[in-house]
């Protein structure tokens, strides 16, 4: 049962990675080998929403943290034209994986 979960957490993860990699493309950024590594998938995330690397700063301040994880919502929903409601649904919970799978695999003009 324990091998049954970590492959498909595993899967998951490796998912998730490709939906940032797809998310990274289409804003118009080369993701690198950084978005496969956890905690460094921050850095292509914040490029190519347009972000400075200084806000992953802010990330380590609690509460403060909000900011720039609610700023990367808006920034890189405009980053691949989408409607500020994607940004929106970013943020509230269950409607984020949603939005995110939106922003993987929709089209690149609205």
């Amino acid at each position: 049962a324990i091998v049954i979960v970590l492959v498909v957490g595993l899967g998951i993860y490796l998912f998730w990675c490709y939906c940032l990699m797809l998310i990274c493309v289409k804003a118009g950024t080369e993701p690198g080998l950084l978005v496969w590594i956890p905690i460094l998938q921050l850095i292509p995330m914040y490029r190519a929403a347009g972000m400075s690397l200084w806000w992953l700063l802010a990330l380590l301040v609690p509460v403060v943290n909000l900011v720039p994880q609610i700023l990367w919502c808006f920034k890189i929903t405009a980053a691949r034209r989408k409607s500020v409601l994607v940004a929106i649904a970013l943020i509230l919970p269950l409607l984020n994986v949603f939005a995110f799978l939106y922003l993987a695999f929709s089209g690149t003009e609205e």
